[in-house]
Formats: structure tokens, C-alpha cells, sequence
């Protein structure tokens, strides 16, 4: 007897994806008073004081490229420009973190998406396979497919389970089509996380 189809309404858990990439931040409005430009964004930003962000999309283009920032707020921060460039500018723009004060690269992990999701601990059984060809997978899970980024192996989900306090981070091992419904969900093999 095979299994009935998942749907989206089975996917009650919010999964965090994150990945080593930086992730481009939407902008919504830049506005200058003589040089010094204050940004808002769509989301939290997670920037800190000091950091070196990249804008891009600007019309003009003086207000893009990379620029050491002043964080004002978790969706606000200000930076110096050049010139006299009309203001607000318009396009559609990014923010995307480049490095901090000293020229290191951050945290290293970064928030790609949050979505929905639901998550299968292995059978005794599939521990088995799974340490049978070396692999550290402790979860099966099920994501809908059109998520707005591509999501690969080696990212992490950070997932807090019913009833903990502390969120879980795993490691995405594999990624592929769900078995029943290929065209709308994607499967995700992931285990703890092994320290190097």
C-alpha cells in the first residue's frame, strides 16, 4: 500500500535555510541629506557597525558600490556619498553584506529563506543504511518546491521541534524531487551537524 500524497497542509514546521553565501537585502527607500545617505530596508538586516555592504539597481549609480555603513536601527543604517546624486534614488535595490571593519567575512551563515516544511526522524532501519555508506543523515524532510531560492546540499536548516526550546541546526546533505509529488515538493536529506 503506498503512501497518500503529502500536501502543502502537512507542512507545519518553519525551517530556516541558511547558506555561507551572503544574501542580497531589498531595499526600500535611500534618501540623502548633503553627504550622508540613510537606508531602510524590507527585513532586519543583521548588519553591524562598520560593515561594508555592496548596493546595487540605484538610479543614480553613485549610490551604488561598496560603502562602510552606520547601523541606526535593524532595518535602518547610513553611509557617505560622493557628489550631489539625485535623491531618493530609484531601481530596485540590494544591499548585500561584503565584510566587517576589519575584513572579515561575518558569521558565515546567513538566512536564504524561511518556509514551511515538515520533518521525519529516520527509522532505526534507514540509520542504518544511512551509516552504512558513511553518511550522518538523522532526518528526512519535505519542503514545497517553489521556495524563492535554490536550495543545495551543505546549507544547514536551523528548526525548532515541538516542544524545545533551542533551535536544532542540521546539515543538508542531499536534495531531490519528493517521490509522490515531484513537481510541487522537494525532499531534503539532513543530519547533525559534524564539527571539522
Amino acid at each position: 500500500m503506498t503512501a497518500p500524497p503529502i500536501g502543502a497542509g502537512d507542512l507545519t514546521e518553519r525551517l530556516t535555510i541558511q547558506t555561507t553565501t551572503p544574501v542580497a537585502v531589498a531595499v526600500t527607500s535611500i534618501t540623502r541629506i548633503t553627504t550622508t545617505a540613510t537606508v531602510t530596508t524590507a527585513a532586519a538586516h543583521g548588519f553591524s557597525d562598520g560593515d561594508f555592504v555592496t548596493h546595487a539597481g540605484a538610479t543614480p549609480a553613485a549610490y551604488n558600490g561598496e560603502v562602510a555603513i552606520d547601523v541606526t536601527g535593524p532595518t535602518t543604517y547610513t553611509f557617505q556619498v560622493a557628489g550631489n546624486p539625485a535623491t531618493p534614488p530609484t531601481g530596485t535595490i540590494t544591499a548585500t553584506f561584503t565584510s566587517d571593519n576589519t575584513g572579515g567575512t561575518g558569521s558565515g551563515w546567513y538566512t536564504l529563506a524561511t518556509v514551511w516544511g515538515s520533518m521525519r526522524p529516520l527509522s532505526a532501519r534507514e540509520l542504518l543504511a544511512a551509516q552504512a555508506v558513511n553518511s550522518t543523515q538523522t532526518y528526512e524532510g519535505t519542503i514545497y518546491y517553489r521556495v524563492p531560492q535554490d536550495i543545495t546540499p551543505k546549507m544547514r536548516v536551523s528548526w525548532t521541534p515541538y516542544g524545545y526550546a533551542a533551535a536544532k541546526v542540521l546539515e543538508i546533505h542531499g536534495v531531490g524531487p519528493h517521490t509522490d509529488e515531484p513537481r510541487r515538493f522537494l525532499t531534503l536529506d539532513i543530519g547533525e551537524v559534524v564539527a571539522a
